[in-house]
């Protein structure tokens, strides 16, 4: 049976329910770490959809929205893998990383070198089927593994790609529950903006163009929104659950794990012990 975990890991959906009791415990200045990068890329996003679908200069505006489209990208994936690596050391017992200026600068330049490519290798892995679980594993440990050490970036990629092999099963299973729960919360968050001028104007009395005519709704500019809002819920557990792959795939040949299984079992005993203290006579 040890054997047989140590070659497929833990369960995909038990890894996933630790997930989300780590996000539960990382406190705000974690979860303020995901959203500085990601709410701004996200209305960027949003800006640059809406302007080059209607805008009437889109062809001239083209370069420098693209810019910082560019710019937002990389300053979002930077603050994912701060995120990411304050997650690990909620999960381990690794301190918390000290990000001085050069670290903040090899940061910007792994994530910008290496993310950048995703916009081209992820929809050619996706059109093949197969290889997408790998190579998107591979970007997601990126933001774990490229958290600015002075190391060759070609070390620091043969560590994510080794990661990305580890257990496949395991990363397929969790893959195809964090898409059933994207498409569920985007959903959701799609009848949300379907419902919200008519629930405006049955509780507020206000009258908008979108309570009188519900299809002008229906436009890409509404689902870009809806799949806004789906990112920023879902990002932070599929963060969470490609955190503890790493931190599991390292405790294969470090026993982390065991240490952290013994540092809570001290704790829970330090706890009975201080009860049993407080109920003597």
């Amino acid at each position: 049976m040890k054997k047989l975990a140590r070659n497929q890991g833990k369960p995909a959906i038990d890894l996933l329910e630790e997930a989300v009791d780590i996000l539960r415990r990382c406190g705000l200045a974690t979860w303020l770490c995901y959203y500085v990068g990601s709410v701004p890329f996200v209305l960027a996003l949003l800006f640059f959809w809406s302007e080059m679908s209607a805008g009437a200069y889109a062809e001239r505006s083209l370069p420098a929205e693209a810019l910082g489209m560019a710019g937002a990208f990389v300053w979002m994936r930077c603050w994912q893998s701060v995120f990411a690596n304050r997650l690990l050391s909620f999960a381990g017992t690794q301190e918390a990383l000290r990000w001085t200026p050069s670290r903040v600068l090899r940061l910007a330049v792994q994530q910008a070198f290496v993310q950048s490519s995703a916009f081209f290798l992820l929809p050619l892995a996706a059109l093949a089927a197969l290889p997408f679980g790998w190579v998107h594993a591979f970007y997601q440990n990126f933001l774990i593994e490229g958290c600015g050490e002075a190391e060759p970036m070609r070390v620091i990629m043969d560590r994510s790609a080794a990661q990305s092999k580890l257990w496949p099963g395991q990363n397929h299973v969790g893959m195809g529950y964090l898409f059933l729960l994207t498409f569920v919360v985007f959903i959701n968050a799609l009848s949300l903006l379907w419902l919200a001028p008519q629930l405006v104007k049955t509780l507020l009395g206000i009258e908008t163009l979108f309570s009188r005519n519900h299809l002008s709704l229906m436009n890409t500019t509404v689902l870009m929104i809806a799949a806004g809002i789906t990112y920023l819920a879902i990002g932070p557990v599929s963060k969470a659950f490609y955190v503890l792959r790493c931190f599991y795939g390292r405790a294969v040949h470090t026993g982390e794990d065991l240490k952290v299984s013994l540092r809570r079992f001290r704790a829970v005993a330090a706890c009975i012990d201080r009860n049993e203290a407080s109920w003597e006579p």
